[in-house]
């Protein structure tokens, strides 16, 4: 077929559709986008903490220093389950690492919002200074950086972890033969 052959409405329908499925994608993400904010702004976590609550004011250093503690612990706290999930020996193919995590995850995230009321990073972290602003960053990044790890925690169960299980039996079973072959006393 030639292109002067082609009729003038003869992929009309295709491009319609194409333009309808481009517009909700389009419209789709803009929609999704729009809920997540509206539930940051509208639905976060009411939290209770003890204690003052960091002013803007001519802030309390110690309080200050009380807010970098905190994050600290956070950030150790993260740190070590999820070295601790990584680094320890497979049980067993009844060990589920994405339990494990997401009870651990509910605790953490609940220390992070109360981390976040109390300290106010939310608020104050373009009017406190570099050091506060620093602090307010790391805070926010802690909580992609638990995703990430989730992530990676997913992807060794998946991909690792009955691997590994499947050595350390190996491991056991050679074990036990060498042991046989030694003399009874």
């Amino acid at each position: 077929m030639s292109k002067g052959s082609e009729k003038p409405g003869e992929f009309r329908r295709y491009r319609q559709a194409l333009a309808v499925l481009y517009v909700g994608t389009i419209a789709a993400g803009f929609a999704l986008l729009a809920a997540s904010v509206a539930k940051q702004l509208l639905w976060s976590p009411h939290v209770e903490f003890e204690g003052p609550r960091l002013e803007e004011d001519n802030p309390d250093p110690r309080l200050l220093l009380e807010c970098n503690r905190h994050v600290q612990a956070l950030y150790d706290q993260l740190d070590q389950e999820t070295l601790d999930l990584l680094g320890s020996p497979p049980r067993g193919r009844d060990r589920d690492i994405r339990r494990e995590w997401e009870a651990f995850g509910k605790d953490w995230i609940q220390q992070w919002h109360r981390v976040n009321a109390q300290c106010r990073f939310e608020e104050l972290s373009d009017s406190m200074g570099d050091a506060y602003e620093r602090l307010a960053e790391v805070h926010g990044d802690l909580r992609a950086m638990r995703l990430k790890y989730q992530s990676i925690l997913v992807r060794f169960d998946k991909e690792q972890a009955d691997e590994l299980l499947d050595m350390k039996r190996a491991l056991d079973d050679s074990r036990r033969a060498f042991e046989a072959l030694l003399p009874q006393d």
